[in-house]
């Protein structure tokens, strides 16, 4: 593996809730996993992304997040999004707190957020809908800000020439 020594043997396993292709319309690739983090004390690894979709153009796919138990042999699934705790969009940035809850976060097709907070145990605990594309999240150490990377749509190039802001960073203070 690019000539590094490993003392970890590969490992691979299969889910088929984050599916690649849509049912309908164009005949391309962009679902998938997109966001992985291990849980605090490396036993589980979150994964999240996009599940069953109609049209992948629209990025309508489930907005899905699953927990695996990735030393058993084979990996077994602990977890998941409930039934209707999301809608349906693209996400691609999962962010764990210093108390196991955590972040899944990234473009809204339809629903009511795009960003959401689960505690330790699966459960949707707030969300929220920044009105953009959430790429990249950080809790601070103790919990309590989150710190969310994001874009709106590329604006066109004003008369002269130049290129709007697009980019974001939200602060979101998280109340106990």
């Amino acid at each position: 593996f690019w000539g590094i020594e490993t003392t970890c043997p590969p490992l691979a396993f299969n889910t088929p809730d984050f599916p690649s292709w849509g049912i309908i319309k164009s005949p391309h690739s962009c679902g998938g996993i997109y966001g992985l983090a291990f849980a605090p004390d490396g036993t589980s690894l979150l994964c999240c992304g996009m599940g069953p979709m109609t049209d992948p153009m629209a990025g309508n796919g489930k907005m899905t997040w699953q927990r695996w138990d990735w030393q058993a042999s084979p990996p077994e699934k602990l977890g998941q999004i409930a039934d209707g705790a999301g809608g349906a969009g693209l996400m691609e940035t999962l962010c764990l707190g210093p108390d196991g809850k955590f972040l899944m976060a990234g473009r809204q097709a339809q629903g009511t957020w795009n960003a959401a907070i689960f505690g330790d145990n699966g459960k949707l605990l707030a969300s929220l809908d920044t009105k953009s594309r959430v790429t990249r999240a950080m809790f601070v150490p103790d919990g309590q800000t989150l710190y969310l990377a994001a874009a709106v749509g590329q604006p066109k190039r004003t008369k002269d020439d130049k290129w709007p802001n697009y980019g974001r960073v939200h602060v979101v203070s998280i109340g106990e």
